[in-house]
């Protein structure tokens, strides 16, 4: 073959050579079948320094990573508390080596033992860099919101939400955000209400009693959940979710308070 037939042979294979796709749909399947980390080896590539320059599926493939490696960490939970009852801190090394070789890194905390593993949402966060306005900006941004929630500024934790809200009205995981907002206007109903009493809480005056206010809240509340019954897709909540939503819409009008507290996130 002439050398500038096989040069243009060449040049028309590049683009394919060059921009590959991960195969996301094989890596949602093996994900279904309960395979999350084979699953997770399919994606890991897209979290390479040079992945821009590789894929052409890089922003959906970093989405659904973020899905498989939420559960893929999660399922070495089981693992990981068998070495804290075993006093084998020194395995925790070889437990994570798998995973820090795919670019993960679980994260952990001490004392050892009765405390979790997590992820630290790599997959998430290399999107929002490379992909500042996404398609799924509206998902990142939540998971963002929730990773800095925190009781001591929880008027900007919910005008975060309250804006996530208007800005994506459609998106799926929009029931979700609604139901963390809906919580939150739950327990200020019962803290700032005269009658709740509020002495297991260190600071108290972050939540002043005060009727007006409360009763806002409460009226918030009911109609947040009472618009999450009312969706069509709730495919971002659990079941248990669900039923407590029922629940509420059902106890709220009895003036009966939330006993989960959810406002207090990072309260010790």
């Amino acid at each position: 073959m002439p050398i500038f037939v096989t040069a243009f042979v060449f040049l028309l294979l590049l683009p394919a050579i060059a921009f590959a796709d991960v195969d996301v749909d094989k890596a949602n399947a093996l994900l279904k079948e309960g395979k999350s980390f084979e699953a997770l080896k399919i994606v890991s590539p897209c979290l390479d320094a040079d992945a821009t320059d590789k894929l052409s599926n890089l922003e959906d493939c970093l989405y659904y990573g973020e899905k498989i490696a939420e559960i893929a960490v999660y399922n070495l939970d089981t693992q990981y508390q068998n070495i804290a009852d075993n006093n084998k801190e020194n395995e925790l090394a070889n437990l994570f080596k798998p995973y820090k070789d795919l670019g993960i890194e679980p994260k952990w905390e001490k004392p050892l033992r009765d405390v979790r593993i997590y992820y630290d949402h790599d997959f998430f966060k290399r999107l929002s860099t490379l992909y500042p306005e996404s398609k799924y900006k509206g998902e990142v941004e939540y998971l963002f919101i929730r990773l800095d929630a925190h009781y001591t500024k929880w008027e900007q934790w919910n005008r975060k939400l309250e804006k996530l809200v208007r800005d994506y009205p459609n998106d799926s995981f929009i029931v979700k955000a609604k139901f963390d907002l809906a919580l939150n206007y739950d327990n200020l109903w019962a803290f700032t209400h005269p009658k709740y009493d509020l002495s297991f809480f260190d600071e108290p005056e972050r939540f002043p009693k005060n009727n007006k206010k409360s009763e806002e809240y409460k009226q918030k509340a009911l109609k947040l959940y009472k618009e999450i019954l009312n969706t069509q897709d709730r495919r971002s909540l659990d079941k248990w979710e669900i039923r407590d939503v029922e629940k509420r819409v059902a106890d709220i009008p009895k003036g009966i308070f939330n006993k989960r507290i959810h406002i207090l996130s990072g309260y010790h």
